[in-house]
């Protein structure tokens, strides 16, 4: 249909003579000027000599139609405007000078494809060109690239944690999701700084804010200062100090002013020239009220040698520091004291891993209070020892959370209470023994409560010490009362 379309509307308004882009050649074997039909259906008047005719040539078309094709051939004329499709738009469609066969050229390469209006209707010949040239081949969906970068991140995520010996909640902590946010949003990425670089920022940024707290001291207003020393299991002990107050607006305020290393022995002359020096660093010697600490014995030689130090500088306006005994350690010496009358102190500074059988069966038929707090010890060393203990215990315990004994510890606040309760909570386990576990709970929860209390760090509690003493009076009188009745102690 195409082809006889085209022949016809060239066939009325232009002469069909193969010679007549050159009139000046008039050669003899042409005894017609009619026009000649490409569909062969008309014949010419005459009949020339077949021996001398020339092959047959297509006739010319018109200059007017565009010609399209690879450079320098034009075989092709371009037929109609493309379909509205945006993939189109990179090809012509086009019909064939001799045939008139549609076809399509790729406009980019300059490449003949069958027209998908020829003999298939479909994509598969521009897919099957698509697979032939470079420049066209498939590429990843966008969903494949977003799920192979998911499960490379994931990879190297566990061998940074892997290599590195760090827990695996890392990954849920909001300081390390906010670092990686952080490098997401970055206009490029960071550079990584060594170890040294970010000991030496992290140096500077201490030194800094600690500089930028001390400013909102009010002029003429003084601080206090709480001190501790702390011996860590690789036995290198550090002395941390920290200052607080309220400034102008009335806030209270607490930053650390230093966690230094000790060395030597850790006598009241030495620890008062390590916070001799601290204080003149930051430019506050003039101004510290008190002076917190527990009632080790060598914090009294401490606050005394600071003082002397203080007076000899003749600095104006100077008043005596204050030393406060720290009441949560009074406390917990209490404690000590009451159950050291029970001969229930845990003997041991760190958790014992050695389990004894003789030591067991030695205690095994006693029935008393204080054997009862060594047993529940005992009980916490014998399973944590094992590997396979712990997971046979854990296999026993049918309802959540499945939990493990703990063991009190000489040096631990509140250690017997939290050994206790955790052995209430394993009742199964101890029922032997419960009642006695009990009453041991009675006694020793006073004191974690009035400790956990005093120990807030945002709240004012100076106003509850003499309630709390009262009532831990009258808590240690009832338990003494009760312990002569029982024959304990």
């Amino acid at each position: 249909m195409f082809q006889s379309q085209a022949s016809s509307q060239f066939s009325e308004h232009y002469p069909s003579s193969a010679l007549e882009d050159n009139p000046q050649d008039t050669l003899s074997f042409f005894t017609s000027n009619r026009l000649f039909n490409v569909d062969g259906h008309e014949t010419p008047i005459s009949t020339p000599d077949v021996s001398l005719l020339r092959p047959v040539i297509p006739p010319a078309f018109p200059e007017t139609l565009e010609r399209v094709s690879p450079p320098k051939r034009k075989d092709y004329i371009l037929w109609t405007e493309m379909a509205n499709e945006d993939f189109i738009d990179h090809f012509y469609q086009v019909a064939a000078i001799q045939d008139g066969s549609p076809k399509v050229i790729y406009k980019h390469y300059d490449r003949i494809l069958a027209h998908p209006a020829d003999k298939r209707r479909g994509t598969s010949t521009m897919n099957r060109h698509c697979s032939q040239i470079g420049a066209c081949r498939r590429r990843p969906t966008q969903s494949q690239d977003i799920r192979k970068a998911i499960k490379n991140g994931i990879e190297r995520l566990i061998t940074f944690i892997a290599a590195s010996r760090l827990p695996f909640q890392l990954i849920e902590h909001p300081e390390f999701r906010a670092l990686l946010e952080m490098v997401r949003l970055a206009p490029c990425f960071p550079e990584i700084p060594t170890a040294t670089t970010v000991r030496r920022h992290l140096q500077e940024i201490v030194e800094e804010r600690q500089y930028t707290l001390l400013q909102k001291l009010p002029d003429g207003a003084r601080l206090s200062i709480a001190l501790d020393c702390w011996t860590s299991p690789f036995r290198q002990a550090f002395i941390a100090i920290t200052g607080y107050f309220i400034d102008q607006e009335w806030n209270y305020r607490e930053l650390l002013l230093g966690f230094k290393p000790l060395y030597g022995s850790h006598t009241g002359a030495y620890l008062s020239t390590v916070l001799l020096d601290l204080l003149e660093k930051h430019r506050i010697t003039k101004r510290v009220l008190t002076i917190t600490t527990d009632n080790a014995s060598n914090n009294g030689t401490l606050l005394g040698s600071l003082q002397e130090a203080i007076d000899s500088l003749e600095l104006p306006r100077s008043i005596p520091v204050i030393r406060i005994p720290y009441i949560a350690h009074v406390i917990q010496l209490s404690l000590k004291e009451l159950l050291s009358q029970m001969d229930a102190n845990p003997p041991n500074e760190r958790e014992e891993i050695e389990w004894t059988e003789r030591g067991h069966i030695a205690r095994q038929e006693n029935r008393t209070i204080v054997d009862t707090l060594n047993k529940v010890r005992k009980v916490a060393v014998y399973i944590n020892k094992s590997p396979q203990r712990r997971e046979s215990f854990i296999r026993l315990q049918t309802k959540e959370p499945k939990l493990m004994p703990i063991q009190d510890i000489k040096t631990r606040w509140n250690s017997t209470f939290l050994m206790l309760r955790r052995a209430k909570r394993l009742q199964s386990a101890f029922d032997d023994f419960c009642r006695q576990v009990d009453y041991l709970l009675s006694i020793t929860y006073p004191f974690f409560k009035f400790t956990s209390s005093l120990s807030a760090t945002t709240d004012i509690t100076i106003h509850n010490v003499f309630g709390i003493y009262n009532a831990l009076f009258t808590h240690i009188d009832k338990a003494k009362a009760q312990l002569a009745r029982k024959k304990v102690g």
